[in-house]
């Protein structure tokens, strides 16, 4: 998890601690956070009850359940029986728009001053402390060392408030040679989706319903004019099958999520994988249809497809890289250097093959019209507009994420994020494909 540690001096040092990825939060003997220090491991995406899209089973509120936490020393001299009494070691849950207010980036640990000024009470010596004043929606859970055989127990607080609530871990105490188990669960009415996520689950199920019948009508045409196709026409139909693999394993992600309660690995894995080899091969497809393959053209040259391989390569290696990077964005507090720097190379890219392809697409259409081939040249016309609008949509909205959305980490708009980091780019596809059904028909007509 990206998380945030503040020292004694307000020094902020972004450290990369385990990879979450669910609204269970694991400690599988995690280390504990350095004296004096406190830590943003994770951030929760919570639903009310009445701002709920929907409620599962008996549910009917928000939740969090701190289970079986429980610190463990590593140090042979102080077994956990003799530190019984630590009360330093803490996890928190607070809400994000009020962390700043609440606490103190130098002075968030009480001690002997902060007792003098009435900051904290005798009794909270050693322990994490807010602002003097302050009255926030805080969850807390000490985290004990225990005799030998005596097991943890668990504690299930209901959060009534939407909003975006950041899992802290401080140490104020003098002890840091330990480590943690159990963990921190946080569960919406509708399931256990963060709820910046759950309108993916719909959505990605409409897509792949939509998919199916464009998939149903491109076959159908295809028969029908099956001797008048180009080549290359044949491929959309492996485009538009990408495009519903793609959707099918995100909906089944993002449905196992909300029961499960953690993303599955080998469907994140799937999603990635088919939405980066849909991408890559559609603009592919676009670039050589331009270059005039199966158009004006039986083959391409060597050195092209030499170039043409090399960049499909380093597209799925940096299109890899953007695509998980957004997936732990904000859950995980990515900076924005880092999220900027792993969208950058992939956008550049993406400009580099835009501007080949509509320089080949421009020479074509050249070559069409010189030759007279009336029907081609309008289908290219079309499909020059086609990715006009494209890439006049897609800037607009990376631009957004960049400007916009990067300046709080998409915390400010949460519910309402996905769209221009998801839904855009998935219905601009569609878009995309469902038009080059229609020149299909307009083509063959």
């Amino acid at each position: 998890v990206w998380g945030a540690m503040i020292g004694p001096g307000g020094r902020w040092v972004w450290t990369l601690l385990c990879l979450g990825s669910a609204q269970i939060y694991r400690f599988t003997d995690v280390a504990v956070a350095k004296n004096h220090t406190l830590h943003a491991l994770y951030t929760y995406y919570v639903f009310s009850t009445d701002d709920a899209p929907r409620t599962e089973g008996d549910q009917v509120s928000a939740f969090v359940r701190f289970s079986k936490l429980q610190a463990h020393s590593a140090d042979p001299s102080q077994p956990d029986g003799s530190l019984i009494g630590y009360n330093g070691l803490q996890v928190l849950l607070i809400p994000w728009q009020e962390f700043w207010t609440v606490i103190d980036p130098v002075n968030f640990c009480c001690d002997e001053a902060a007792v003098a000024v009435g900051n904290c009470t005798a009794e909270e010596v050693g322990q994490f402390m807010i602002m003097r004043g302050q009255h926030p929606t805080l969850y807390k859970r000490t985290v004990k060392f225990r005799a030998e055989g005596e097991q943890a127990t668990s504690r299930s607080v209901v959060i009534p408030d939407t909003g975006v609530y950041l899992l802290l871990l401080s140490n104020c105490g003098n002890f840091e040679q330990a480590t943690m188990t159990g963990t921190v669960v946080v569960k919406n009415p509708h399931g256990f989706l963060p709820g910046n996520e759950y309108a993916k689950l719909p959505f990605f199920l409409y897509l792949s319903v939509a998919y199916v019948v464009l998939g149903l009508v491109w076959f159908s045409w295809s028969v029908r004019w099956w001797t008048e196709l180009f080549a290359i026409q044949h491929c959309i139909a492996v485009v538009i099958l990408l495009g519903l693999i793609e959707s099918t394993c995100s909906y089944a992600l993002y449905k196992d999520w909300n029961a499960e309660g953690e993303r599955g690995l080998f469907l994140f894995g799937c999603s990635i994988l088919f939405a980066v080899a849909k991408r890559i091969f559609s603009y592919m497809l676009v670039l050589v249809a331009s270059l005039g393959w199966g158009v004006t053209k039986p083959h391409l040259e060597r050195s092209t497809i030499l170039k043409i391989e090399a960049i499909c390569f380093v597209y799925i290696v940096l299109d890899s890289i953007k695509d998980f990077v957004s997936a732990f964005r904000q859950s995980h507090a990515v900076p924005g250097l880092l999220w900027f720097l792993a969208v950058l190379p992939v956008s550049l890219l993406n400009g580099g093959i835009f501007f080949w392809t509509f320089t080949a697409l421009a020479n074509l259409m050249d070559t069409l019209e010189q030759r007279r081939q009336t029907a081609k040249l309008e289908l290219f016309r079309r499909l020059w507009r086609v990715l006009a609008i494209s890439l006049a949509t897609a800037g607009l909205s990376m631009v957004y994420q960049i400007v916009v959305d990067n300046r709080d980490h998409g915390l400010g708009n949460w519910t309402t994020a996905w769209v221009a980091v998801d839904g855009v780019p998935h219905v601009l596809f569609f878009w995309c494909t469902g038009c080059d059904d229609v020149s299909l028909e307009a083509q063959c007509q």
